[in-house]
């Protein structure tokens, strides 16, 4: 193994150790100063910062040996659907402990990582990054209005905040979650939210390994490892969006618009949009979202 792969190897442990620490961290300190909710708010707001920057880091470095062995996407692949299933067998045991929500996010993640790189191979060109991210934000909206999504944000709030009483729902099974206060689990996001920035992020890394980057959007502020840690910051926003509104938030939406923007601002992305990629900016997502409002009508 080559010496960059080993230490993007070692990379990968490292945050996932990281991840481990912020994932548990919250729910097993003691919760002290119970009587001050800024403490408590900014103590969790911590810990979930050090949950998703870790998840982005150790993300990122399974794109970037995923994109240099192939092998290692096919055996995520098979591996992490097999884990899963051997989860959904285990949820109705063990689905309210935090180990359990644990092992279960970490396979979500990782395989969320993989399949999100793979897919990332359908991008051939920079001007088909805007009709992607503008169509999964138009679809991610229409179904937390009126699709299926609104649907499992019902039954998830009947869930959690009944105090998790009853049996745990199926839906449940794709939520990445962190161990709170009093160690309690809290669902933070859903496993396409993680798909969408492993994919946004990673066609850009592809494009630029490609040479296709620099050839069509030759910025000097365009750089491509920093679209991981800019869709993260669109998914931070919707976390807190959330919270203030305390309803679910389309996180797609989010993290497409603060990844358009960065491609528009940093990296002048309208120079490599096409007739076809603007027409296709305008037919897609009016078909996607369209088709689901439809289908929840």
């Amino acid at each position: 193994m080559k010496i960059i792969e080993q230490r993007t190897l070692g990379k990968a442990a490292l945050f996932f150790l990281l991840w481990l620490v912020f994932a548990a961290g919250n729910s097993l300190l003691p919760v002290g100063l119970a009587d001050v909710p800024a403490w408590l708010a900014t103590r969790t707001g911590f810990f979930v910062l050090g949950y998703i920057m870790a998840a982005l880091f150790f993300s990122r470095s399974l794109a970037l040996l995923a994109l240099t062995h192939i092998t290692v996407i096919r055996l995520g692949l098979i591996v992490c659907p097999l884990l899963l299933f051997l989860c959904y067998l285990g949820q109705p045991y063990s689905g309210k402990t935090l180990s359990f929500a644990l092992v279960q996010s970490l396979i979500l993640i990782s395989g969320a990582a993989l399949l999100g790189t793979a897919l990332s191979s359908a991008v051939r060109r920079p001007g088909e990054l805007f009709p992607l991210a503008l169509t999964a934000a138009a679809a991610d909206v229409i179904s937390v209005l009126r699709g299926p999504t609104r649907v499992i944000g019902e039954q998830l709030s009947l869930y959690y905040g009944g105090d998790m009483q009853g049996p745990v729902p199926f839906v449940d099974l794709f939520l990445c979650k962190i161990g709170t206060l009093g160690g309690r689990i809290q669902p933070l996001f859903g496993v396409s939210d993680w798909i969408l920035i492993v994919l946004l992020s990673t066609a850009v890394l592809r494009l630029e390994q490609q040479g296709l980057l620099a050839a069509q959007l030759p910025q000097k502020n365009c750089a491509a490892g920093s679209t991981f840690f800019v869709c993260g910051l669109g998914l931070c926003t919707a976390l807190l969006c959330a919270l203030i509104l305390n309803t679910y938030i389309p996180a797609l939406f989010f993290i497409s618009l603060f990844y358009i923007a960065f491609l528009f601002i940093c990296c002048n992305l309208r120079q490599a949009l096409s007739i076809r990629d603007m027409a296709y900016s305008l037919i897609f997502p009016l078909l996607v979202g369209g088709s689901i409002f439809i289908i929840a009508v």
